[in-house]
């Protein structure tokens, strides 16, 4: 039976990089998994494998691989995860071709489920990638039991963050007012998700927290493990912007993120 996987997500530039690989050293370190740092792998079945794909026997793996070892993931054993993904894949290929699949939804979650055993089997796993805020629907419904971390981080810095990324990312904001907009659409989505989720299996956590040495027992609680040493990488952070410099928008998710409208 597969381990149900722990998904980190957050909006870009939120600090969730750097407490990935904290969790990855933690994760391989304590119980032998694999927490990989930019895996991807369950964004790009969502948007490669669909019924149409299972109902023509075709599977494009060549796409999914080349995508996997473009930018390869990140973290302690990442480099054997990625070769049980390649195998598990073309072996998936073949199965579709074969028309073991049904071309239908119970299908496309089978084989995604399959993939994921394939690939972890009993082990504790999980997985960083910004993108999967996109995408909290499809993976609720294939892994109904993953546990959730999302990090937060005032709306203010992430937008001079991103203007001072460098680079070749042309999804990029070029302006305050686009990167602010950005943090609103990807918070919200995790606003909108964690409303279905149950709340012994998400955590939220304040970069800003991170930085100041707290968040380490929250998240042990999520992760069951010990991040103590690995979270003394963060460095203590600059003054937060005043909240009076953003917009309405962000003021009103950032308050839900930050729990100044929680009762």
């Amino acid at each position: 039976m597969t381990r149900p996987p722990i998904f980190l997500v957050g909006a870009q530039r939120s600090g969730t990089t750097a407490l990935a690989h904290a969790i990855s050293q933690a994760v391989n370190s304590q119980t032998g998994g694999t927490f990989t740092v930019n895996g991807k792998l369950w964004y790009l079945l969502d948007r490669w494998l669909d019924a149409s794909d299972l109902e023509a026997r075709h599977l494009r793996t060549d796409e999914i691989i080349h995508a996997l070892r473009r930018r390869p993931a990140q973290g302690a054993g990442s480099a054997e995860w990625l070769a049980r993904a390649e195998s598990a894949l073309r072996v998936a290929a073949g199965e579709v071709g074969a028309g073991v699949w049904s071309p239908d939804q119970d299908g496309v979650l089978g084989l995604r489920r399959w993939l994921a055993h394939s690939i972890a089997g009993s082990q504790y796993w999980g997985d960083k990638y910004n993108e999967y805020l996109l995408h909290m629907p499809e993976l609720e419904q294939t892994f109904p039991d993953a546990r959730w971390i999302m990090v937060y981080r005032h709306p203010g810095e992430v937008s001079a963050s991103m203007l001072a990324w460098a680079g070749d990312r042309p999804y990029n904001p070029v302006s305050a007012e686009h990167a602010e907009a950005k943090w609103v659409a990807w918070n919200r989505r995790w606003l909108e998700a964690r409303s279905r989720i149950e709340r012994h299996r998400w955590v939220e956590v304040d970069y800003a927290d991170l930085c100041d040495g707290a968040g380490s027992k929250l998240l042990a609680d999520i992760t069951d493990l010990d991040l103590s040493t690995a979270l003394a990488q963060f460095s203590s952070r600059r003054p937060r912007p005043d909240d009076a410099m953003i917009g309405p928008e962000a003021r009103l998710i950032w308050d839900q993120l930050s729990g100044s409208d929680r009762s």
